[in-house]
């Protein structure tokens, strides 16, 4: 894994956390401080995974047409459902799992052909 993209990982992580925090310590009504310390720090490592995940998978040109394609394809459809049968939220969250999966069946069936398409 590149170092580079760790570092700045945790500092863009570490910012995110500061502004989650403040945020939460600002609209809290009654809930205890260790709640939110909790929530916060969990919300970052969240961060901090897709963060890594994302500008691992967007590392080269190639993969980023791939995915550039599957996943907004893929969360607009699963949003449109989720709206109309579930809540958006969940089509949000099947729409990146969909993307991601069909960007990784999409690669692989790139490196089985050679890389030609058909």
């Amino acid at each position: 894994m590149n170092k580079a993209l760790v570092i700045r990982a945790i500092k863009f992580s570490l910012i995110f956390m500061t502004a989650f925090l403040i945020l939460n310590l600002l609209t809290m009504k009654e809930a205890s401080i260790s709640s939110i310390i909790v929530r916060t720090v969990i919300a970052a490592i969240v961060f901090f995974v897709i963060y890594i995940i994302v500008f691992t998978i967007l590392s080269s040109s190639e993969r980023k047409i791939i995915y550039g394609t599957t996943l907004p394809i893929a969360l607009f459809i699963c949003l449109i459902f989720g709206a109309i049968f579930f809540t958006p939220r969940i089509g949000i969250i099947a729409g990146l799992i969909i993307g991601v999966f069909a960007g990784v069946i999409w690669e692989f069936l790139n490196r089985k052909n050679g890389g030609r398409s058909s």
